[in-house]
């Protein structure tokens, strides 16, 4: 998975969700004030003076609240930083970093926030001034001519027929799936999935004949105040696109990973040394004389030192380490995220033994390396100096998989040794051997190698490392989405007690006429149940959509763990609320409510 495009992708999608959420609260806010606005209008007070009323206080409200949330952001900010030199200290590999508080972004964002609010109010206001002053005053509004679905119904149409073509390019012209890409699919998916809902609930606006049941009084609650339902479920549609979405493309970092395929290669341990290694261990009397008693198979590795362009560190570089590989023995191990036409797609590694026209050495390196740590791509060019100072032309003609060998340059050995000759040997090992006893397994090379400086990391514990980092990274997204998610749960609340107070005049007739407090209980709880289940399975599907690249991965399994714990929470957050509130406000006496008629 391209950490950077989801970074990114993830970065654009919080702001829009950002955006719509402030335009759903302001959008509540106004509700409780169209009676005002409909008794100024009906007293004579000029549109300009009324708008005038509305947007300074308004403009006042959201000026505290922008403020408030800057200060928001920046403690978050500083509790990430706080995280990070701390608790996460070993994925970044220092605990100096600091924050830099820029006032022009304090600004800026501020700023975005208030006009976004003041624009959003204007627009809502202009639009119910065509009100008649006695619909305003009654909150009934002329529904006349809006029953037609016609633009919904080519929204939805438009937005899948444009993720489907993503997917349909992409599958043509790329060679594997781009995390970026499919984010936005996942986007387009998730409006065109509200777009279905409004289309669906705006179907129930005939009244009905027959009995009146549970399910018919849901039906019409829902169709009678769209903006309403459709907020509630917008809302958890967003939270969970984002959180799910975040869950699903953080690594399983164990999962499969002594598959040949995956980033280990199937190879159990990962040795390095101090001083070289002179001889081949594959041969028995060598592993004797070593001391080394199971059979275990090794794949030595010569090298060249140089920078380390792992995502251990922050920096970008311009030499990494050079590693010369025994190209045949890794027939079948790791994976391909891109490569040129240098690389043979049937035998790619053995394809490094041949050296390109006019000296060029094919070389591979992890994709995630070739973008971020040396900001280049497959097919560009890799300057080195070789032993006699001559000039050494490297072209990347692969990306790997994330693999053991972050941060280094492989080319095949026989290349590597004709620019370095003087090279004395293996520095590097991969082991292959018994597993049944891991812990005895590695006594024997420690008691093998211990007089030449070993280092010795299982290759699954030295990829987990690796993939720990972009995990933490996501999780300081989780984070975002569960901050998201509040405000989800917020506005919810929110609406779900305004909704019960102005339903109270309904909510008393039903008790007038038999209807038990139980079931006014489970009709409204139903009700809003459904729109959360409906923003849910929504945001879910999405979020589905919009992480194939790391569902299909065979070789970093999605975390499916964390996905169903998010979405769990969200659905018994939801719960709680629309029960809790529901059944505290049906406590009063709503009969009360039929004397003010």
């Amino acid at each position: 998975v391209d950490f950077g495009q989801l970074f990114m992708a993830l970065s654009f999608f919080l702001l829009l969700a950002a955006i719509i959420l402030m335009a759903l609260l302001f959008g509540l806010h106004l509700e409780k004030r169209f009676v005002e606005i409909g008794t100024l209008k009906a007293l004579g007070y000029a549109r300009r003076t009324i708008e005038k009323i509305i947007l300074n206080e308004a403009l006042f409200v959201t000026l505290a609240g922008a403020l408030l949330g800057a200060l928001m952001g920046v403690a978050y900010n500083k509790l990430i930083f706080a995280a990070l030199n701390t608790i996460w200290n070993d994925i970044v590999m220092t605990d100096i970093l600091q924050e830099a508080v820029l006032v022009k972004t304090l600004f800026t964002g501020i700023t975005a926030s208030i006009v976004l609010a003041v624009v959003t109010i204007w627009f809502r206001l202009k639009k119910k001034f065509r009100q008649a002053s006695r619909s305003l005053q009654s909150n009934i509004f002329d529904r006349s001519g809006r029953s037609k679905q016609g633009w919904p119904r080519l929204a939805a149409f438009t937005t899948a027929s444009m993720a489907i073509g993503l997917v349909l390019y992409e599958a043509i012209t790329s060679q594997s799936l781009s995390t970026g890409v499919f984010f936005m699919v996942g986007t387009l998916m998730l409006i065109c999935f509200v777009l279905v809902f409004w289309i669906t609930i705006s179907g129930n606006q005939k009244s009905s004949t027959g009995v009146l049941t549970r399910g018919i009084l849901i039906k019409q609650n829902l169709s009678r105040n769209r903006a309403r339902s459709m907020r509630i479920m917008v809302m958890f549609a967003l939270g969970t696109f984002i959180t799910i979405s975040t869950g699903l493309n953080k690594k399983d970092l164990y999962s499969n990973a002594n598959q040949q395929k995956s980033g280990t290669g199937g190879f159990h341990w990962y040795l390095e040394t101090t001083l070289p290694i002179l001889y081949d261990l594959n041969v028995s009397e060598n592993q004797q004389e070593a001391g080394i008693e199971h059979n275990m198979s090794f794949v030595q590795l010569r090298k060249n030192e140089g920078d380390d362009a792992s995502c251990s560190n922050l920096n970008r570089v311009a030499s990494p380490r050079i590693l010369g590989i025994p190209s045949e023995k890794f027939r079948g191990r790791f994976t391909f995220i891109q490569r040129t036409d240098d690389l043979n797609a049937d035998a790619p590694w053995e394809s490094l033994a041949n050296e390109l026209p006019d000296g060029i050495i094919p070389a591979v390196i992890d994709q995630t390396v070739i973008q971020w740590g040396l900001g280049k791509k497959v097919g560009d060019m890799l300057i080195y100096a070789n032993e006699s100072g001559s000039e050494m032309k490297l072209k990347i003609v692969g990306g790997l998989a994330n693999s053991i060998f972050q941060g280094n340059v492989l080319i095949d050995e026989q290349l590597f040794l004709k620019h370095f000759p003087s090279n004395s040997g293996a520095h590097i090992m991969l082991v292959d051997g018994n597993t049944d006893n891991l812990q005895q397994s590695e006594s024997e090379l420690k008691r093998a190698f211990r007089n030449i400086g070993l280092e010795i990391q299982l290759a699954a514990d030295r990829l987990a490392m690796f993939n720990q980092v972009e995990n933490t990274y996501l999780t300081i997204f989780l984070l975002l989405g569960g901050l998201a998610m509040i405000l989800g749960t917020i506005g919810l609340g929110i609406s779900l007690a305004r909704n019960i107070l102005d339903r109270g005049s309904e909510i008393g007739i039903l008790r007038a006429i038999g209807f038990t407090q139980t079931a006014i209980l489970r009709i409204i709880s139903y009700e809003h149940v459904l729109l959360l289940l409906a923003g849910t399975l929504a945001g879910l599907l999405a979020a589905f959509i919009a992480t194939l690249p790391s569902i299909l991965s065979s070789y970093v399994p999605a975390s499916w763990q964390t996905a169903l714990l998010i979405a769990s929470l969200i659905v018994l957050n939801g719960l709680f609320w629309i029960v809790g509130i529901t059944r505290s406000y049906l406590q009063k006496d709503v009969l009360l409510s039929l004397k003010e008629e």
